[in-house]
C-alpha cells in the first residue's frame, strides 16, 4: 500500500473554488440530525446561530471520537480521561462566536481546547485549562505554544485554572483578523490570518470534565456544513442495528489477527507418532490392560467373599495430547536420538531460548543431516535475532531437503512479502498451498497477496476456500469483510462525472470540481509522460473518486494494508483508483492530489517499486508547479521535508545508508518514528540524483530506474548498478549526498 505521510508545499494551479451544494440544507435538517436548537441558517451566506445542549445521544452525531470515551450523561457532554472530540468538518468564519461550559469533576482534570486554522497549516492556538504541559512537548499536530495558558508554539508554561465543581463560562471568538479567547474572567488576544477555524477538544490523563450549552453564533463555512451533514450520514448508526465496530477493523488489523493466529496454529503443531514410539505405546497399553484384568478379578474375589456387589477399578490409557494438525513425518527424522533432540530444540526455539537450541540442533544435523526441520528452526532463530539474510538462507536449504515443505514456503514468502519482493511472495505462497492444500493459512497468505497485485476476484476465492477450512476465524472472516467491501462501489450516487483521455473522474461534489480536477490531472499526466516515460500504455483512462464524508473516504481506505485516516487522498492499487477527500484546504488537496496521481501513473509500469524509489519520485514530481500558460516548473524544494530532515540531522541523526534505504523493507521503511524521515530522505536522495554534480551518480540512477521498469524488482535493479560500487566509492556518495541535503537548508 502506498500510504502518504506528507506535508507538501502548494502548487499553483487554479484556485479550486467552493463547490456547490447537492442538496439544499435546511434548519429542520439540522434540528431532526442532531437534536439541537437552530435559531437561525441562512446556506446563502453561512449565517449560523444554534445550541447542543448535551441532552440526546443524537448530538454526538455533529461530533468525532478519535481517543478515550465520550458520552451524555447528567446534562452535559461527559470526556473521560485521554479523551479527543471534535466537531466533525465544520469550520467558521471571521465574526463568529463560539461559546460553552465547563465543569470540573477532579483534581487531575483539564482540558484542552484546539482552535485550527482553516487553509493555513500550522496555525492555531490551544487553550489549556487547569492543564500543566511539560516543558517543550507539543500539545496538537499543526498546533504550535503556550503562552499563559494559550499555546501559540513550544515553551510553556502556566495554564488557565479552572475552580473545582463549578461550571465555567468558555468563549472563542474570531473578528476582524483578532481571535479572543475567555476563560471566566481571563481573556486572551491574538492576531489570526487563517480563513477560519475549527474546534477540538480532549483532557489530560487523568480526571474527567463535562462540557455543556455548546452554542454557535455567527458564521460557518458552507461547504462544512454539507460535510458535517454528509459525515454524519455515513457515521449514523440505523436504528435496532449493531453498533459499528471500532475503526481498528481494517485490512491491516485483519492481517495482524491473521498472521497471530497462525503462529499459534504453528506452536500448536503436534509431532508425529515414530514407529520406535508407537512400539512403545503399545507396550504400555499392554501392561495398562494386564494390570486392569488382575485388579478386576482381584475385586471379583473379594466381592464374593463379602457377598457385596463389587466395583470394577478403572484404568486412563495413556493419551499423546496435543494440539493441530501434526508435523508431517518427512520434513522430519528416523533417527531415535535425532528425533528427541528435534523436539526438545523445538520447544526451546518457541520459547525464544536460541542459546539452549543450537546444541540440540547441531547434536540432530550430525545424526541426520538429510533432516529439513533443523534447517528451518535455525531460519526462525534468525528472525528472531534479526538476520533476516540468513534467515532467508536457512529456509532456502530447509525447501532443498524437502520441497513440500509447506511452512518453510510460507515463512520464506513472508520474508520475501516484507522485503518488497512481491512476485516472490506469490510464488512460495502457491507452492506452499500446492504443498499442503489442507492448511488454510497457505490459502489465507496466497490470498493476500493476490489482492496486493490487484486480481481482487481470485483473492477472494482463495480466502472463501480458506474460510471453510477455518469457519470461526475472526481474521479470516474480516479479510472476507474487507474483499467484499471492494467490491461495492461508494455508498453515494454518483451525480457528476468528467472523462477525457488520461482520466474518469467521480463524485456527487457539484460546482464544478470534477471538471476542474480531471482537467488538472490530464495535465499533470501529459507532463509525467513526458519527463517520466514509461514502458507500458494503459487503454482505458485511471479512475477517481472525490468523497465529500470522511466517513465513506475511510470505509475505503480502511481496504488498504496500512492505515490512512491522516490522509486526504491516497492510491488504492486493488481497484486501481485514486481516492480524494475534498479537503476545505484547497492547497492541501491539490498537493496531495498530484502525489498520489504519481503513485497511480507508476503502477501502470510496476505494481510493487521499492518504497524509497516511489514515495521520493512522488515527492519529487508531485511538487511542480505550472504557470498560467501551464508551462511547469522542475525540481522545487519540499519545505516540510526539508523541516523534517533539518531538525533530525539537529538531533545528531544519521542520513540512513544508500544501501540500506535503497534495500529496505516495507515494514521498517513504514515505522512510524522513522517514516517521515525516510520519505523526507528519499525525497532528498531522488533531488540529489536528478540535480547533483555527480554524474556517475546519474548514471546509475538511470540505469536503475531502467532495469527496474523492465523487471519490477527493486533488488535486481541494485544488483545491476549501485551494488557493483566499492566500499569506498560509496562511501563519497553518501559524503556528497549529505553535504548536498545540508547546503538546501
Amino acid at each position: 500500500m502506498i500510504r502518504p505521510l506528507v506535508l507538501i508545499a502548494a502548487v499553483t494551479l487554479a484556485a479550486l473554488p467552493a463547490t456547490a451544494s447537492a442538496q439544499t440544507i435546511r434548519a429542520s435538517r439540522l434540528r431532526v440530525r442532531f437534536k439541537m436548537k437552530v435559531e437561525a441558517w441562512d446556506e446563502a451566506t453561512g449565517r449560523f446561530k444554534g445550541l447542543w445542549p448535551f441532552q440526546k445521544q443524537e448530538e454526538l452525531l455533529a461530533f468525532k471520537r478519535t481517543a478515550g470515551k465520550v458520552a451524555i450523561s447528567d446534562g452535559g457532554l461527559t470526556l473521560s480521561q485521554k479523551s479527543r472530540v471534535a466537531l466533525r468538518e465544520l469550520s467558521f468564519k471571521t465574526e463568529t462566536m463560539v461559546a460553552f461550559e465547563v465543569f470540573r469533576s477532579g483534581d487531575g482534570a483539564g482540558l484542552g481546547v484546539d482552535v485550527i486554522g482553516v487553509g493555513e497549516r500550522r496555525s492555531g492556538r490551544t487553550v489549556l485549562l487547569n492543564w500543566i504541559l511539560e516543558k517543550g512537548a507539543e500539545p496538537t499536530e499543526g498546533i504550535a505554544k503556550l503562552e499563559l495558558g494559550v499555546v501559540t508554539g513550544r515553551g510553556a508554561l502556566k495554564p488557565a485554572s479552572l475552580p473545582l465543581g463549578q461550571w465555567v463560562p468558555v468563549r472563542v471568538s474570531l473578528n476582524g483578523g483578532v481571535l479572543r479567547v475567555v476563560v471566566g474572567q481571563r481573556r486572551h488576544e491574538s492576531a489570526w490570518t487563517a480563513a477560519g477555524f475549527g474546534l477540538s477538544f480532549r483532557t489530560a490523563n487523568t480526571g474527567a470534565i463535562r462540557l455543556r450549552n455548546l452554542s454557535v453564533d455567527g458564521h460557518v463555512l458552507p461547504a462544512s456544513m454539507r460535510k458535517l451533514l454528509r459525515s454524519a450520514e455515513a457515521a449514523r448508526t440505523p436504528a435496532g442495528a449493531k453498533p459499528r465496530p471500532a475503526r481498528k477493523a481494517t485490512l491491516g488489523h485483519a492481517i495482524g489477527q491473521m498472521v497471530k493466529e497462525e503462529k499459534i496454529e504453528v506452536r500448536l503443531r503436534r509431532f508425529p507418532e515414530m514407529p520406535w514410539e508407537k512400539k512403545a505405546r503399545i507396550a504400555r497399553e499392554k501392561a495398562a490392560k494386564a494390570r486392569l484384568r488382575k485388579q478386576e478379578a482381584e475385586a471379583r474375589r473379594r466381592g464374593r467373599r463379602l457377598g457385596k456387589p463389587f466395583k470394577i477399578p478403572t484404568f486412563d490409557l495413556p493419551d499423546r495430547g496435543g494440539g493441530g494438525d501434526p508435523w508431517p513425518a518427512s520434513i522430519l527424522t528416523r533417527d531415535e536420538t535425532a528425533y528427541k533432540a528435534l523436539r526438545t530444540a523445538h520447544a526451546y526455539v518457541m520459547r525464544r531460548k536460541g542459546s539452549l537450541a543450537r546444541p540440540q540442533l547441531n547434536f540432530a544435523e550430525r545424526q541426520d543431516p538429510r533432516c529439513a526441520f533443523v534447517p528451518y528452526l535455525r531460519g526462525l532463530l534468525c528472525l528472531q535475532e534479526r538476520e533476516r539474510t540468513q534467515a532467508r538462507s536457512w529456509f532456502r536449504k530447509a525447501i532443498e531437503k524437502q520441497k513440500r515443505f509447506a511452512v518453510a514456503w510460507r515463512a520464506l514468502g513472508i520474508m520475501y512479502y516484507e522485503d518488497g519482493e512481491i512476485e516472490e511472495a506469490l510464488q512460495c505462497f502457491i507452492k506452499a498451498r500446492s504443498a499442503d492444500p489442507k492448511d488454510p493459512w497457505n490459502g489465507a497468505y496466497l490470498a493476500f497477496v493476490t489482492l496486493i497485485r490487484g486480481d481482487l476476484k481470485k483473492a477472494t476465492n482463495y480466502v472463501r476456500a480458506a474460510k471453510r477450512k477455518r469457519p470461526k476465524s475472526k481474521a479470516l472472516n474480516a479479510l472476507e469483510a474487507q474483499m467484499n467491501r471492494l467490491r461495492a462501489r461508494p455508498k453515494w450516487p454518483i451525480t457528476h462525472r468528467a472523462r477525457n483521455k488520461r482520466y474518469l473522474v467521480e463524485s456527487n461534489i457539484g460546482g464544478g470540481l470534477v471538471d476542474r480536477v480531471a482537467e488538472a490531472l490530464n495535465r499533470y499526466r501529459a507532463f509525467l509522460e513526458q519527463q517520466f516515460p514509461l514502458p507500458a500504455e494503459t487503454r482505458t483512462p485511471s479512475r477517481l473518486w472525490i468523497f465529500d464524508a470522511e466517513e465513506e473516504y475511510l470505509s475505503f481506505t480502511d481496504t488498504l494494508a496500512s492505515r490512512a485516516e491522516s490522509t486526504l487522498g491516497v492510491y488504492h492499487p486493488t481497484i486501481k483508483t485514486l481516492l480524494l477527500f475534498q479537503s476545505l484546504d484547497a492547497d492541501k488537496t491539490r498537493a496531495v492530489l498530484f502525489h498520489e496521481a504519481f503513485h497511480q501513473y507508476l503502477d501502470i509500469a510496476i505494481s510493487n517499486a521499492p518504497l524509497w524509489f516511489n514515495e521520493g519520485n512522488a515527492e519529487y514530481w508531485g511538487i511542480t508547479t505550472f504557470d498560467a500558460d501551464g508551462k511547469p516548473t522542475i525540481g522545487g524544494l519540499q519545505k516540510g521535508r526539508l523541516a523534517t530532515l533539518r531538525l533530525s540531522m539537529a538531533n545528531h541523526a544519521k542520513l540512513v545508508g544508500l544501501k540500506k534505504l535503497m534495500t529496505m523493507s516495507r515494514g521498517r521503511f513504514m515505522n512510524r518514528r522513522r517514516a517521515s524521515f525516510h520519505y523526507a530522505q528519499s525525497w532528498a536522495l531522488v533531488h540529489w540524483l536528478r540535480h547533483g554534480e555527480d554524474d556517475r551518480a546519474k548514471e546509475l540512477f538511470a540505469d536503475y530506474t531502467k532495469v527496474l521498469l523492465a523487471t519490477n524488482n527493486g533488488h535486481k535493479a541494485w544488483n545491476a548498478t549501485f551494488a557493483a560500487l566499492d566500499t569506498q566509492t560509496v562511501r563519497q556518495m553518501e559524503s556528497q549526498f549529505e553535504a548536498y541535503v545540508k547546503a538546501m537548508f
